[in-house]
């Protein structure tokens, strides 16, 4: 019964969160339509003044090389989405929503473009879905399974994003540079917004309050952007130095701003990993080594006595340095580690599964009081959030991608710089995780799928598969445009007053056909343009490029009746009737009657309309009931006749 009572439960869960799903995107696109209709007159006009500037400057040159562009749309929109998730550094903001939605729209396109859906399975996907899933069925045994679905809608928009790029960069290893670009002028972008609206000390003290976004967030960004320079001067992927020089220096200077502890930990982590991985004997190790503690000591001496660093820095160090050493710390600190001892402690009563996702929020607020009451915070610390969730299973599928990761490194022999990066990214992630909860964040995803990028890029370790969907958009296309609009979509040509019914096939070279005015053609009939029959005689005769098509011509006032076959070649004249499931193989004259495998003539129409014209009544046009009136009470008269 119990059993009973959870499967209920999580089939409801599962109605809860494919509607909270579509609810969401629905309100999305509301959201930005209503957006975009009040400001469109306003876009539009400035949109006009900028092309006349252009013009009047005589940049037709830029017209033209727009014009001739064959631009990809489906890697615009993910270049987009990713600057807007390194511009917002937030799945929430109307940035990020829209970058989203134009992905998605543009993934959609993309498949009715090539009428098929294109799958590249590889590790990343395959850890994307394994991790998804496990936090989908937490849905079984969460304790709050508010937080619970609200935390999975989350993530699912991350995930889809990110396996939708992660298709884009399959196909072009380059694309994985250009993703590098597009966060760092995010990163830029979104510095000079925060510290010259607010002012470069905006994050002192109190890290910016509540005017502001989260510091840790941005610093975060910043740092990821300075590295991604780093990795792109490494790499020589660059045309103007000096620019880049200019950039880098700006995000680390946006990075240390922030005043952020994991800003200290993180970048020169990677640097002593990248420098020492890349030495190639113990000598050079050590000298490097040596050179590291250096500037350590020295970094450290002038930022505990210059009272400007201090007070944006040293203070923070001192603060983790007590904490470290069980002394006297700041309340942020000392908050942290009462947050993981407590996650431990609540770890041990669950450690397999776990509480449910985004349940650690969940258990903080009704144990503690926090500035969030009763909803809790997250707790700071990606492995104590995994395990409280997730349990053990949940922590071993997440870190999965990181243990592959560097046990590839050292499984390679020969080692290139990409792989060296990926490492130094890895290692130096995994240990700022102590301070931070990152499977949650959409940009730290993506970073996750750069450093994948990074290690396999060389291998093309993927499996391709492709979904034939033509007849599922086709059948969409008919609904929303109507027969007769679909069939000249495709190239038939229809004359005026024809009536086409639904379930037509208009073969493989519909252009080859052409229908008359006033035609009917109804359900389930067939045209077939080619001869199938050469697929034997291009191997018997060796011939296998060989092909033969026909025409098809239908006159004037023409009805085909259900499930008929009009063969290639065949041209049918005015005033004809064919009748249902035919095969009409050869030409029919004017003014005839045909039906039957294959078709014959049956008689001519004056001898069709004598027959039957005493028996027909006046119905089209009339209402069902009506209809039926008047067909029973005629259909009864003749039987009182016979």
């Amino acid at each position: 019964m119990k059993n009973n009572k959870k499967l209920l439960i999580f089939f409801e869960n599962i109605k809860i969160v494919l509607s909270s799903f579509i609810r969401n995107v629905g309100d999305e696109c509301r959201q930005i339509f209503d957006i975009f209709k009040e400001n469109a007159i306003v876009v539009f006009d400035n949109a006009k003044l900028i092309i006349s500037e252009l013009k009047s400057k005589k940049y037709v040159r830029l017209f033209q090389v727009m014009k001739k562009a064959s631009v990809n749309a489906l890697e615009i929109s993910g270049l987009i989405y990713c600057f807007a998730i390194a511009f917002s550094a937030s799945t929430g903001t109307l940035v990020v929503k829209i970058a989203r939605l134009l992905l998605f729209f543009s993934f959609l396109l993309n498949i009715v473009r090539k009428n098929k859906i294109e799958l590249y399975i590889n590790k990343y996907v395959k850890w994307c879905l394994a991790f998804s899933i496990f936090a989908f069925a937490s849905l079984l045994w969460t304790i709050n399974s508010g937080n619970t679905i609200s935390a999975f809608l989350s993530l699912l928009y991350i995930i889809i994003c990110n396996l939708i790029v992660i298709s884009i960069t399959i196909k072009n290893n380059k694309y994985i540079y250009y993703i590098m670009k597009t966060v760092i002028f995010g990163s830029i972008i979104h510095g000079l917004k925060i510290f010259l609206f607010h002012g470069f000390n905006v994050y002192f003290n109190q890290r910016g309050g509540t005017i502001v976004e989260n510091a840790s967030v941005f610093s975060i960004v910043a740092s990821f952007a300075f590295i991604f320079c780093i990795i792109l001067l490494l790499k020589k992927e660059i045309k103007y130095k000096y620019f880049h020089y200019l950039i880098t220096t700006l995000n680390i200077i946006f990075a240390l701003l922030t005043a952020s502890k994991k800003v200290l930990i993180f970048i020169p982590i990677f640097l002593i990993a990248y420098f020492l991985f890349s030495a190639k004997n113990r000598g050079s190790i050590l000298i490097r080594i040596a050179l590291f503690l250096d500037i350590v000591v020295i970094g450290y001496y002038l930022v505990m006595h210059i009272d400007f660093l201090y007070q944006l820095i040293g203070n923070r160090i001192d603060a983790a340095l007590f904490a470290l050493f069980g002394t006297k710390s700041d309340a942020s600190t000392t908050f942290r580690i009462v947050m993981i001892k407590n996650g431990f402690e609540w770890f041990t009563h669950k450690p397999i599964l776990g509480y449910g996702l985004d349940c650690f929020r969940y258990l903080l607020g009704n144990n503690i009081v926090t500035w969030a009451g009763t909803d809790g915070v997250y707790s700071h610390n990606n492995y104590i959030e995994l395990l409280v969730n997730l349990g053990v299973i949940g922590l071993c599928i997440y870190y999965y991608l990181y243990a592959n990761i560097i046990y590839n490194y050292f499984k390679q022999k020969d080692k290139n710089k990409n792989h060296i990066i990926a490492i130094s990214l890895i290692l130096s992630i995994a240990l700022t995780e102590i301070g931070q909860v990152t499977y949650s964040l959409a940009f730290m995803q993506l970073v996750l799928l750069i450093i994948y990028n990074l290690m396999y890029c060389d291998k093309n370790e993927y499996k391709y598969i492709q979904i034939d969907v033509s007849s599922y958009i086709n059948a969409i296309k008919r609904r929303l445009i109507g027969e007769e609009k679909y069939a000249r979509s495709l190239g038939v040509k229809i004359g005026k007053g024809c009536e086409i019914y639904s379930g037509i096939i208009w073969g493989s070279e519909p252009y080859l056909i052409k229908i008359g005015n006033n035609v009917r053609i109804t359900q389930g009939c067939k045209f077939v343009t080619h001869d199938g029959g050469l697929w034997v005689l291009r191997r018997k005769y060796k011939k296998p490029n060989i092909d033969k098509f026909g025409k098809i011509t239908i006159g004037n006032n023409v009805h085909i009746g259900w499930n008929s076959i009009i063969m290639p070649g065949v041209k049918i004249g005015n005033n004809v009737v064919i009748g249902c499931g035919s095969i009409v193989t050869k030409d029919i004259p004017d003014n005839c009657v045909y039906a039957g495998v294959p078709a014959k003539k049956i008689e001519d129409i004056e001898t069709y309309y004598n027959k039957i014209k005493d028996h027909v009544i006046e119905t089209k046009n009339m209402s069902s009931t009506e209809k039926k009136k008047i067909i029973e009470k005629h259909l009864k008269e003749e039987n009182d006749e016979k």
